[in-house]
């Protein structure tokens, strides 16, 4: 296995992830978290889960979703709380293997990779059905919707580092 390429975290009691390289199809799934945040079960299942990843991967790069401010969250506080608690968790683990994580949101992550594609609106808007079928264009089994937000940030984020397009088109000759 190739190391050193990037990884997205898609964050959520089911968070997807996704990893990989430019110009090669990334590997993907979900860490299905069990616990709770209020006696913390929940963050120390994610944390196990995110150093697994990384000495799986041993990724030289991470990225994660991005919170929405708590007056553009569509959940409840309590559900906006414990994303900010699940991103504190990541960055603590990022920091222990000396990885900066980077934060992107994924309502621009989804527009930027799925512009120009002949869907309505509504589509273009990254309703996850559509963020699925993507993934799926490209060849790239997804378990889930969640897997495929990842994927979607991983491919959003390996054209940003790569300066040159996204991975499918690093791929072409």
């Amino acid at each position: 296995m190739e190391k050193g390429g990037s990884g997205f975290f898609d964050l959520a009691t089911r968070t997807g992830w996704a990893y990989g390289h430019p110009g090669v199809l990334p590997s993907c799934g979900v860490f299905d978290l069990k616990g709770s945040a209020e006696d913390g079960t929940l963050y120390a299942a994610l944390y196990e889960c995110v150093c697994d990843f990384i000495e799986w991967h041993k990724p030289t790069r991470l990225y994660a979703e991005a919170p929405l401010s708590p007056q553009g969250t569509k959940s409840n506080m309590n559900a906006w709380l414990i994303l900010i608690g699940m991103v504190g968790v990541v960055r603590c683990v990022g920091a222990q293997y000396g990885l900066r994580v980077r934060l992107m949101n994924l309502s621009k992550i989804r527009s930027d990779v799925l512009s120009g594609l002949p869907w309505n609106q509504k589509q273009k808007n990254g309703k996850k059905p559509v963020v699925e079928q993507w993934c799926a264009d490209q060849g790239i089994f997804t378990p889930d919707h969640n897997a495929a937000d990842a994927v979607v940030g991983l491919e959003h984020s390996l054209r940003l580092f790569s300066r040159k397009g996204f991975a499918r088109d690093l791929a072409q000759p």
